[in-house]
């Protein structure tokens, strides 16, 4: 019977049995020998990748390509190279004899042949520190396995030392090679054969205890067939006293069957296949991303992973063409080897789902169906470029790249973790009643637990990108947990031509909210990996998380299949016992130093040096050396830290004086220190760039009029600027409001005319003024009158403050319009009893485009749909061309619509006058109350019609341009219940204009005049013409109507009068 491996696979070491060069040209041969001088070894490894590789690569064509692309001696493809033929790991792996490794315990020349394993000090169960190991390694010649154990003193007898064996890589041992010295120094040695199950067998040990233990076992000598075994067999190494009775053992060591180096035959094999770039290293990339998936796979699925390495190429190919095409300052071609190799990792998240399934199948190898589930399919990546495309994610300014991309797969996510969670998270208020009652609604469908490839699946287990996509296009979204998103996030990423890596942050004290997946980016301009997402250090009811301990992870790739090591460290933190392995490193630290981590970065050569060694949990050594404070000096985005490492002024937000952010300019691929021509607007905090442009309209703010006296914004200047499909918008203060917490920014804009009209834009909540921050701004639109609807994000409108505040909106929101109207404001205040609009300016407006006739529709978009520019109403019905396009009706047809004695609330009164009953009253031009002030009514005409009164006010000339208090009306119903009505508030003429009416009723004693609570139905619009619409069951119902119509302009300051008065109109 064979005994049970129980401990975890963790290392790698090699066999060699040599390699015959005799299949090689003599060109290609003397190619190798002058490739040596430059790359050590290379030559025999490339014979010895020769000798093993199934790929069907053509040697000789595949070693004249890498010659020729090695010409390149560049530091990015020499560092690659090294990292492919680990030279000397190679040398002292392939001949230990050459290293003069002699069985005899003195242990000294294992120093060259290199120490494979570590293990713990003061771990032995006996407290033997003479059996406690510290380190061992194992090198495989000739049919030999050679292996030496060094414990924390040297060995004394008696002892034991075992070596197990499993030869066909099952999991199970089937040899094991005792030898041991009892207190006389006498050696005994025997062997057990499980598969025979034959014991207690004579052991010829060339076997010695001294420094430390050495062994040579020859395999052959005991029928085992070095052909036979598998292609990476285990290894297993123990110590114990004389009894067994404390025995102590070392990870498990795979064993592969030649030295083949797995990256070096995939090198080769893209050389053959034409994938040899010049001065680019993403075929090292590519063999380095996919070695170690190749070395657990069958014949099989290893072509196919050759094929799909190809196909990436071309994918990367066509992701590089497509940034060059717009000017991306962050070309993927340009980053460095490492961040390529993350780019090109296929598997490395969903690695846990691969070993799964060969448990779940019984297979000892990955197979084509475990593959093409669980790696990234190829076609699958090409799709999500297509989104990337098509959703306009490729951002100028990676940092906003990074930020449209994680929200496009949020914003397309279902969020379901476990009902535990989900259950908590509601309770904290962290997640809307409705979510939860969704999940618990899908639960009760059965969708809690899926079967999918042979095992159950909870909904927050489907954590690879081919499962998420297919998804996506089925039921409309991602779905699962933080995890599962950061599989999507990433992978758009790299579909943008992003380097991602994941992140995990553990909270030790189980509170889930602080227990979160999240990707970061690489930013090749900044040369350091970054985030977007940063946690907020104030957990549920408030409570400051900031001395909070965590655990932080991230994800690397394995860097060789020779240099495997799943060394992990147990740290005791609490009652919580940590774990951190060489491909999961951590670091324990407080939430404060964490959030600073994430806010400043990690330098490129940190990532180099974590991703080539073998650190966990070291203190001090991942992200724990971040102050506690971070300063940025100029206020430009970038911490003094930053700007140190990388050779910028940190006193100056603008280095070289070109109006341009130093943090802008290196986002967006620009040198900080060397002055760039200007017309780019940068978005960066700073409004110096664009302000005093041409096409800029300001409204300057009166000092010192907030509405609050403490945690004040006092506004001194507004700016909008139109360009192109864009509307950029800004504002400076009075003073500095540094250490100001933000209630909101607020910008109220207006698309007159256009369905839907009025857009709320901002964000900021609880933001603190003071450093540089940047952000997507919310969006809710108004449908009708008082109906709002939070939209999903274009992922082109930002916030960012620093000395001022700048904002961006598309245009598109608004459908183009002509009118553009903008209100911006702060609300702050005192915590808790923050006042919206605690410091307002006052509203621009600006004209977007021509429109001859005056009726919305910009001239262009009439030709292009047909009306007739220089007309209102191009099909003489009384109803505008404009209200008839965006209300679905046909503006070319006087038959559509078909009112039914209803009017058009469009602002050209005409409509009214035709509805039955209707009467009009003149009023003589020039009796205004000023001069060319405009508002001087020429007629006002009312109707009764379907339960509504219709009142329709024109006006002699055109008052565009031109700012009213408000329009009112006053009515006497059946000549006693008397009647305010008014609306327009502050408003310029000529943009469209619609809002609810204001309705007061006298009480007909002392002057008061309360308002009616509700008035739903109650409208004004106004254009060319001032329309009112009001359900006459607010007037109570009246037989007699008497009609005032007059318009207030400020004449100054809390000084109000009527510009102009109709005369009384009887209905």
């Amino acid at each position: 019977m064979k005994k049970a491996i129980f401990t975890v696979v963790v290392l790698t070491v090699i066999l060699w049995n040599g390699a015959d060069a005799s299949e090689l040209s003599p060109e290609t041969q003397k190619r190798l020998k002058m490739l040596d001088a430059q790359y050590p070894s290379i030559s025999a490894q490339v014979m010895e990748s020769a000798a093993n590789s199934i790929l069907g690569t053509d040697y000789d064509n595949a070693v004249n390509k890498l010659a020729g692309y090695l010409k390149d001696t560049g530091a990015d493809i020499r560092m690659g190279m090294e990292m492919i033929l680990q030279s000397a790991f190679y040398q002292a792996k392939s001949s230990p004899s050459a290293e003069g490794i002699v069985i005899d315990g003195d242990g000294s020349e294992w120093i060259g042949a290199g120490w494979d394993k570590f293990d713990e000090k003061g771990d032995n169960p006996g407290k033997n520190s003479t059996l406690d190991i510290v380190r061992a390694g194992a090198v495989v010649h000739d049919g030999v396995l050679y292996g030496v154990i060094e414990t924390v003193k040297p060995p004394s007898y008696p002892n034991r030392f075992v070596v197990y064996l499993d030869s066909d890589a099952d999991g199970y041992y089937d040899y094991q090679f005792i030898a041991g010295w009892d207190k006389s120094g006498a050696k005994t040695a025997w062997m057990n054969d499980f598969i025979k199950k034959v014991y207690n067998l004579s052991f010829e040990s060339d076997a010695e205890c001294g420094n430390v233990y050495e062994y040579a076992i020859r395999l052959s000598d005991y029928g085992i067939d070095i052909e036979g075994l598998a292609e990476k067999f285990n290894i297993g190494v123990q110590t114990a006293d004389k009894d067994f009775k404390y025995v102590e053992s070392l990870d498990l060591i795979p064993v592969a069957r030649s030295m083949e180096n797995l990256p070096l035959t995939l090198l080769l094999a893209l050389m053959d296949k034409g994938v040899a770039p010049a001065g680019d290293s993403i075929p090292i990339a590519l063999a380095l991303a996919n070695a170690d998936l190749y070395s657990v796979c069958d014949k099989e699925v290893r072509k196919m992973i050759l094929a799909d390495m190809v196909k990436h190429y071309a994918l990367y190919r066509k992701i590089v063409t497509w940034q060059e095409s717009w000017g991306c300052p962050y070309l993927l071609s340009s980053i460095p080897v490492i961040p390529k190799i993350f780019w090109a990792e296929r598997h490395r998240y969903s690695y846990y789902y691969m070993a799964d399934a060969m448990n779940i199948f019984k297979v000892k190898a990955i197979t084509k169906e475990i593959y093409t589930e669980f790696a990234d399919r190829i076609d699958v990546l090409e799709a999500i470029h297509a989104l990337v495309v098509k959703n306009g994610l490729g951002k100028t300014d990676i940092s906003v790249a990074g930020g449209a991309l994680e929200d496009w797969v949020h914003n397309h996510r279902l969020y379901l973790s476990s009902m535990e969670n989900l259950e908590q998270f509601s309770k904290w208020g962290w997640y809307a009643e409705e979510m939860l009652a969704k999940a618990k609604k899908l639960k009760g469908e059965g969708k809690y637990f899926q079967e999918y490839f042979g095992r159950l699946h909870r909904w927050d287990d489907f954590g690879w990108i081919n499962y998420q996509y297919t998804h996506l296009i089925k039921e409309g979204c991602f779905i699962g947990d933080c995890g599962d998103t950061t599989v999507a996030q990433m992978a758009f990423y790299k579909m943008a031509g992003i380097a991602p890596v994941s992140f995990q942050m553990i909270d030790l004290s189980g509170n889930a909210v602080y227990t979160h997946n999240f990707p970061g980016h690489f930013d090749p301009n900044l040369n350091r990996w970054c985030f977007y997402q940063v946690p907020n250090p104030i957990g549920p009811g408030g409570k400051d998380m900031n001395n909070s301990k965590v655990v932080l992870h991230f994800n690397k790739p394995f860097p060789h299949p020779w240099l495997y090591n799943g060394y992990y460290q147990n740290v005791k933190e609490g009652s919580l016992d940590v774990s951190a392995s060489y491909n999961y490193p951590g670091e324990i630290t407080v939430l404060r130093t964490m959030i600073n981590f994430l806010k400043t970065g990690m330098s490129a050569s940190k990532m180099e040096f974590l991703y080539s060694t073998n650190i966990t949990l070291t203190k001090e050594v991942l992200f724990d050396k971040i102050p506690d404070k971070l300063t940025d000096s100029d206020g430009d985005g970038l911490y003094d830290i930053v700007e140190k490492e990388l050779g910028v002024n940190s006193a100056s937000w603008d280095s070289d004086g070109d109006l341009y952010s130093d943090l802008w300019e290196l986002h967006n691929g620009q040198s900080p220190e060397k002055p760039n021509a200007s017309g780019t607007i940068a978005l960066d905090g700073f409004l110096g760039d664009w302000k005093d442009l041409k096409g800029v309209t300001e409204v300057k703010d009166l000092k010192g009029d907030s509405k609050v006296k403490e945690n004040v914004f006092d506004i001194s200047a507004f700016y909008i600027y139109p360009q192109n499909d864009l509307v950029y918008l800004g504002a400076e203060f009075y003073g500095d409001p540094a250490k100001n917490r933000i209630q909101n920014i607020e910008f109220w804009i207006d698309a007159p005319g256009r369905i839907p009209s009025g857009i709320w834009f901002g964000g900021g909540y609880e933001k603190v003024w003071g450093s540089y921050d940047s952000f997507f701004g919310n969006i809710s639109v108004q449908y009708a009158p008082g109906m709002w609807s939070n939209l999903t994000s274009m992922l082109s409108e930002r916030i960012v403050f620093s000395d001022g505040i700048e904002a961006v909106l598309p245009l598109a929101y608004l459908h183009y319009p002509v009118w553009l109207s903008v209100k911006f404001l702060m609300s702050s205040g005192p915590k808790g009893k923050e006042v919206q609009g605690a410091d307002e300016a006052d509203r621009i407006y600006i004209q977007l485009a021509e429109d001859s006739d005056n009726d919305s529709l910009s001239d262009g978009l009439e030709k292009e749909i047909g009306t007739d520019g220089n007309k209102w109403d191009t099909d003489g019905d009384l109803l505008s061309d404009n209200w008839e396009y965006w209300h679905g009706h046909d503006p070319l047809s006087a038959k559509s619509p078909s009112m039914k004695e209803k009017t058009a609330l469009d602002g050209f009164a005409g409509d009214i006058a035709a509805l039955p009953g209707s009467v009009t009253l003149d009023d003589p031009k020039g009796d205004t109350l000023l001069e060319n002030a405009g508002f001087d009514i020429a007629s006002v005409t009312a109707a009764v019609s379907g339960g509504m009164l219709y009142v329709g006010v024109k006006f002699h000339g055109d008052n565009t341009g031109k700012y009213c208090t408000h329009y009112g009306l006053t009515i006497t119903a059946d000549e006693k219940r008397e009647y305010w009505i008014g609306s327009g508030w502050d408003s310029m003429a000529g943009p469209d204009l619609s809002q609810a009416l204001w309705i007061t009723k006298s009480d007909g004693k002392g002057g008061q005049w309360p308002a009616i609570p509700k008035m739903d139905g109650a409208m004004f619009y106004a254009k060319r013409d001032a329309e009112f619409v009001i359900p006459v069951a607010y007037l109570g119902n009246p037989i007699k109507y008497s009609i005032k119509a007059a318009v207030t302009v400020k004449v100054k300051e809390n000084d109000f009068k009527w510009m102009d008065d109709a005369g009384e109109l009887k209905l």
